[in-house]
Formats: C-alpha cells, sequence, structure tokens
C-alpha cells in the first residue's frame, strides 16, 4: 500500500495563514491533494489541525485527515516527527502503508506527473534503507566553510576557465517538494531521509518553496508570466 502523507499546519511565521491562502485560485493544500491524487498513491491523508479543510476533485473515499496534537503544530515540530507519529496513527487505526510519499504544501508547483515519475524511479531501487528526495542540479559554483573562510567544492577556483561546469561533479539542491521512504524505516529511524538518497530531479522554477512573502511574490509572478504564455 502506498499512502501520501501531507503535513499542514495552521499556523505559520513567514507567511500567515499559508497552506489555506489561494494562489493561482488554489490553495497550497488542494495544489498538494492534486499532486497526490494518482492511480499509485493509494490514499492521501493531510496531517493537520486546521478544521473543515475543503478538498474538491478527489473522490472522498481516498483522502483522509489525520488529526495533529497541539505539540506538533508548534513552530519548533519537526516535519520528521509529523511524518512519524502519523504513520503511528495510521498503524493505530489499523492502516499499514508499505511506502510513504511525504509532499509538503509549500511546494505548489510540483505536479502529478512528478509525484508519478518520483514513484517510478524510487521501485526502481527496492530496499528498506532507500529513500527518494526531489530537487536540482545546481550549475553555480559552490563554496563550503564558515564566516571566516569557504573552499571551493567540486571546482578549482584558481584554474577554472569561464562557466565551465560538469553535470558529475555538481552539487544536489535539496527542494522539500517529495519524499519517499517505507514506513518501516520512518517509524525505524524517526525520519524519510538518510545519507544515500535517490535524487529525483525537477527544475529551479519547478522547485520554487514558499517560506517567505518575497517566496510568494516570485511564485505569483511565475504564474502571471506562464499563464501569459499560455495565451500568447
Amino acid at each position: 500500500m502506498i499512502v501520501a502523507i501531507i503535513p499542514a499546519k495552521s499556523n505559520s511565521v513567514g507567511i500567515p495563514n499559508k497552506n489555506i491562502t489561494e494562489l493561482g485560485g488554489r490553495t497550497l493544500i488542494q495544489r498538494a491533494v492534486t499532486s497526490a491524487n494518482i492511480p499509485k498513491i493509494d490514499k492521501i491523508f493531510i496531517s493537520t489541525d486546521i478544521e473543515n479543510i475543503t478538498v474538491e476533485g478527489v473522490d472522498e473515499d481516498k483522502i483522509a485527515v489525520l488529526p495533529r496534537p497541539r505539540e506538533l503544530t508548534l513552530d519548533n515540530a519537526q516535519v520528521n516527527d509529523v511524518v512519524s507519529f502519523s504513520v503511528r496513527q495510521l498503524n493505530a487505526d489499523g492502516v499499514f502503508p508499505h511506502v510513504v510519499v511525504v509532499l509538503q504544501p509549500t511546494s505548489p508547483f510540483r505536479t502529478s506527473k512528478h509525484v508519478s515519475d518520483a514513484l517510478s524511479q524510487y521501485v526502481i531501487y527496492p530496499n528498506f534503507d532507500n529513500c527518494l528526495l526531489s530537487g536540482y542540479w545546481q550549475d553555480k559554483f559552490t563554496y563550503e566553510g564558515n564566516y571566516q573562510c569557504v573552499e571551493p567544492v567540486h571546482h578549482d577556483a584558481m584554474y577554472r576557465k569561464g562557466r565551465e561546469f560538469y553535470f558529475s561533479d555538481s552539487v544536489f539542491m535539496e527542494n522539500g517538494a517529495i519524499y519517499i521512504a517505507e514506513a518501516e524505516y520512518i517509524l525505524t529511524h524517526n525520519t524519510f531521509r538518510n545519507n544515500k538518497m535517490v535524487p529525483f530531479e525537477m527544475t529551479r522554477m519547478e522547485s520554487i518553496e514558499l517560506d517567505s512573502l518575497v517566496d510568494w511574490a516570485i511564485a505569483e509572478t511565475f504564474l502571471e508570466f506562464m499563464e501569459h504564455e499560455h495565451n500568447s
């Protein structure tokens, strides 16, 4: 059994009422549910403290709400804890998923095709410790270090030529849109990540993550651009 878990609490520091605010005519929760509404996913669960959630276009038998306790709605609550708590909730209700797909509402440009393709990629590598995350390949030169000194990552800063960059040396940037892991792994380690993950590639624009009002303005501008391109 494959289930999607959508963590969507009511309060938000960066963007007030973020998950129930409309972007392009749909709330972030609606967008997340729509992306999960694919044949490969058997059931969609929204982990939330929000009351009276309305979701359109999805069979009511395929979607359910998992009430979230107050301690998991606070600003310091971690999504790992929310997801593992949700899996334990399901087990207590007699639901025992094999694979869990985590879809955060903060990724409005993730689509059902992305989720379907990510699942197809995930099942190529069946393994208890196997986890998948979405992101994009960073095409800028990156550095690591501290406020006093940084060192180049995967390139020689002294002798590089122009904008030369090689895919094999790229840095993969996590975008928070899609995570996939076995339910048993999540319960065992209280996380859906590990130190060797399967990367699922999305574009930079598809990877926009809404954590601030600036992010929201960028997303609105992108939607307006896409609508203009569609109508032109």
